[in-house]
């Protein structure tokens, strides 16, 4: 499934952020959030009102919503041409009460490169983006429900450059005092140059290190990769919430029993 207009969507939603809230460190000023509900992907709230934009997989729109009052304006994203878009947000930033100006200039490059003035949105079949969407739900419900085998952990957010749904477990060390694993990462991926579709990883770290997984014991749901990038991968596609959980609950209990 081609995934490159929703993520070229996406980045109004980074750029949002950028433009009116307070930079952070690590970006996460930048990154988003997905809502079953509405089947969306969200900024931060922008103003103290709680105002947020969202890309709409069901409408395959740009929207502006209130916490309470939901929907408050939306730009139908077929055919729409970029400089459009741009001044629209501008536009309704102002009617919200948004003093900052809005820029759609990152501090990061797509694959895709930069969009020019002119670009338009080409259309995408309505089961592609349902099929998509189902994606975000099954792995925000997953990861939400491996967050009880942690005792800290993360938000649970989509990082617009690299466009993974993705959240960090902190391992408690009383629990597992021999084990060489202190963080897991959670997450879904697009497709890249690893896995030619999407996937679930989990990924174990101590430190800024990944340790060796030759000595991990063998996975019921997905498989190892101890190359490069080292963790459990499990395709996405054809996978449902269950068999997810199912997959990171998997994977978390090999991390807790790889030792040093």
């Amino acid at each position: 499934m081609d995934t490159q207009p929703l993520h070229q969507a996406a980045q109004y939603l980074a750029a949002a952020g950028k433009s009116f809230l307070p930079e952070a460190s690590d970006d996460s000023h930048t990154n988003l959030c997905w809502d079953h509900e509405t089947q969306s992907m969200l900024t931060w709230g922008l103003n103290a009102e709680g105002h947020k934009l969202a890309l709409n997989f069901e409408s395959y729109s740009l929207d502006f919503v209130h916490p309470h009052q939901g929907l408050i304006a939306s730009f139908a994203l077929e055919g729409a041409r970029h400089l459009d878009i741009i001044n629209w947000i501008g536009k309704e930033r102002q009617f919200l009460g948004i003093e900052k100006p809005y820029s759609p200039e990152l501090h990061y490059e797509l694959p895709y490169g930069t969009i020019p003035d002119d670009f338009r949105f080409p259309s995408v079949n309505q089961e592609t983006l349902n099929k998509l969407a189902a994606l975000r739900s099954n792995v925000d419900a997953a990861v939400k429900y491996s967050t009880t085998f942690f005792h800290h952990f993360s938000f649970i957010r989509i990082w617009p450059h690299h466009f993974d749904t993705g959240a960090l477990g902190y391992v408690d060390s009383a629990a597992h005092i021999n084990s060489i694993i202190d963080t897991v990462g959670l997450g879904m991926a697009i497709p890249d140059s690893m896995i030619n579709g999407h996937y679930y990883y989990a990924s174990g770290w101590n430190g800024s290190t990944q340790p060796d997984l030759k000595n991990a014991r063998d996975l019921q749901h997905g498989r190892w990769i101890n190359g490069d990038w080292k963790g459990a991968v499990l395709e996405a596609e054809g996978t449902t919430e269950e068999e997810a959980k199912a997959f990171f609950k998997d994977a978390i209990d090999a991390f807790n029993t790889l030792y040093a």
